[in-house]
């Protein structure tokens, strides 16, 4: 790997992602559609959306395309497949005409297979997708671009990712900082995880290893945590005492129906509506990971020291 083109360079993800590449080296070439945001990266940068395919533009030279540019929230379901879907297939149709021996690696989401039936039966790769969102949808459909290719690709599909600069699971420490936590429902609910910046060094050697291949993975730790035992965790490397507070499942979709009523007016996302309520009653995320761990690539850092380097830069920054 010699000379990368990535997508979303800006985001949580892709900037750790970048990051893992230039520390081995890497010459990184970055869409964005503002370079102010690239903050300490040394990438050679190159104005564009994915949205727009008449100004995608990929060096011949690439060997490899990381395509993470995504949304993860948006306030109409159009807007998840005008990126997501649509954009992706813009991306697909780029290598194709510019670098068509690049192997393409498609940032996908555990949303797109969407969620498990039971804590003994995660999902593999193999599962009929199901996703529960418009969030899943939109990835499943950006991956049949991929696979209609004739691309050697590389599907990953991380589960909930944690880490440096992460915002969705930062709100959930950022309460237990505070000295409490909410849990919805009174069953327990169980999900996978994997640590950001093993998720890219992950990816990055899986890219390699399946080169001119087409594959798809799950990529996360192999245990699965229980939204009690990583309050638990969190309450420890805070070292905090947090009191968990639950709330009935019924009453999240009326707190939806207002979130999504203001943002009607501010124009801006929701952080809960009625489309996440979906994902958060489903009791069960988990993914079967087996197939990355035969390959012998596997997140190196341990859960425990992965939580407490997160917590510690959240700190550091002054999110805590």
């Amino acid at each position: 790997m010699k000379h990368v083109f990535l997508t979303g360079a800006t985001g949580f993800i892709g900037h750790h992602l970048a990051k893992v590449l230039l520390d081995l080296g890497v010459r990184v070439t970055a869409l964005v559609r503002d370079e102010s945001r690239l903050k300490d990266l040394a990438v050679e940068p190159v104005e564009g959306d994915i949205t727009l395919s008449e100004f995608l533009t990929i060096p011949s030279d690439v060997d490899t395309v990381f395509h993470l540019a995504g949304l993860t929230r948006a306030r109409k379901r159009k807007t998840y497949f005008d990126v997501n879907e649509i954009g992706t297939g813009n991306i697909v149709a780029a290598v194709e005409r510019d670098a068509p021996d690049a192997h393409l690696v498609y940032m996908s989401s555990l949303a797109a297979i969407g969620p498990s039936p039971s804590l003994t039966e995660p999902v593999t790769e193999d599962a009929s997708p199901h996703p529960v969102s418009s969030y899943g949808e939109s990835k499943l459909a950006g991956e049949k671009h991929v696979l209609a290719s004739k691309l050697s690709s590389t599907i990953v599909r991380p589960p909930a990712v944690f880490g440096e600069g992460e915002k969705d699971i930062f709100t959930f420490i950022q309460m237990a900082n505070r000295g409490f936590s909410l849990l919805p429902g009174s069953s327990e609910r169980w999900f996978s995880m994997v640590y950001g910046p093993d998720l890219c060094r992950v990816v990055v050697e899986l890219a390699d290893a399946f080169r001119g291949k087409r594959t798809s993975f799950f990529v996360g730790y192999p245990e699965f945590f229980s939204w009690s035992s990583f309050r638990r965790a969190v309450a420890d490397a805070l070292g905090k005492k947090v009191h968990t507070i639950r709330i009935p499942l019924f009453t999240i979709y009326p707190i939806a129906v207002i979130q999504e009523t203001i943002s009607f007016f501010t124009r801006k996302p929701a952080l809960l509506n009625l489309e996440k309520c979906r994902e958060i009653v489903a009791p069960f995320w988990t993914c079967n990971v087996s197939r990355m761990k035969n390959t012998g690539i596997s997140p190196a850092t341990p859960f425990p020291q992965a939580l407490e380097q997160t917590i510690q830069w959240y700190r550091s920054n002054n999110w805590l």
